[in-house]
């Protein structure tokens, strides 16, 4: 597993990420009476690793301690029909969605990748075992849905070919020494760029199809500060970080600058697990560790939560 430093927590914490089906067969759950919640409670939730929304950003999913992903409809807050379950785990370290929606891919400290339909929960072809890692913390797919990136807690990132679970060439090591995990993964909306969000507190952009660093990496401002969470814009021009001095920090992918103040999202040094931005880039979704509500909705423009407008 990965190890504890200042602003972060061990990886047994519990994944948690936003993303969901968008296929015939899930019932969306009957709005409550009244206005919907600005936040979402995981039921039994002790914390969360990552989040994303659905293609249409009608649904959210969150990966959770306790070995589920649910469904919840972000309109309302509401959950739409029954977990998955991805047995044997005692938590999910990350989620991911296909571009079509019809694949969901769970990462799991048992160093396995699993991809299950959403539509019917049930898991789809067998599981991929990644090499030599201490467990796989984070997943992503490429806008076409032909590679997997699964970043994890040995500090590499390996490419999947979605259709045959066969790793495509070798795998990307990112330097770092004894805090070189790597905890979140991202593509860039046109797949030439792949970032990964590092123990050592820096977020780094490769390129997928050679494996090499493209210039200088992102530094997290902070002493040892972790970077967690990582997400492009659907256009592209801006990156997110989840930290681990509970900010969102925006940042210029071409010049490795920061956008802007932070967004606070939790006082007192907690950790911003997951962060997605939803496909019309005017809300980022967070999740971060002792914050009782889960996932928090944000206004880029205005870096305020939904409780808050």
């Amino acid at each position: 597993m990965f190890l504890a430093k200042p602003g972060r927590l061990p990886t047994a914490v519990l994944a948690f990420l936003l993303s969901t089906a968008v296929g015939a067969g899930v019932a969306v759950a009957t709005a409550s009476p009244g206005p919907p919640s600005p936040f979402i409670t995981v039921p039994g939730s002790s914390g969360a690793l990552g989040v994303a929304f659905s293609p249409d950003g009608r649904l959210l999913a969150t990966a959770d301690g306790d070995g589920t992903v649910r469904l919840w409809d972000t309109a309302t807050r509401t959950q739409v029909g029954t977990p998955i379950v991805v047995s044997g785990i005692s938590g999910v370290m990350g989620v991911a969605l296909s571009p079509n929606g019809r694949l969901l891919a769970t990462a799991t400290g048992d160093v396995t990748v699993r991809l299950w339909d959403p539509a019917t929960r049930a898991q789809v072809g067998t599981p991929i075992v990644v090499p030599g890692s201490s467990g796989v913390s984070a997943v992503a797919f490429s806008p076409n849905g032909r590679l997997l990136a699964t970043g994890a807690g040995d500090g590499t990132v390996r490419l999947w070919d979605t259709a045959t679970r066969a790793q495509v060439g070798t795998p990307i090591s990112v330097p770092g020494g004894i805090y070189s995990s790597v905890d979140g993964v991202a593509f860039s909306p046109n797949g030439r760029l792949l970032a990964t969000a590092d123990g050592d507190g820096t977020v780094r952009l490769w390129d997928p199809a050679t494996r090499k660093p493209i210039a200088a990496p992102i530094i997290v401002p902070g002493n040892g500060i972790a970077a967690w969470g990582v997400a492009f814009s659907p256009d592209g021009r801006v990156l997110a970080t989840g930290d681990g001095d509970g900010t969102i920090r925006l940042w210029d992918p071409a010049t490795r600058t920061q956008v802007g103040a932070p967004i606070t999202v939790r006082n007192g040094g907690f950790t911003v697990f997951g962060v997605a931005f939803s496909p019309d880039g005017k809300f980022i979704a967070t999740t971060a560790d002792a914050d009782g509500e889960a996932v928090r909705l944000w206004n880029v423009s205005t870096h305020q939560s939904l409780s808050k407008e």
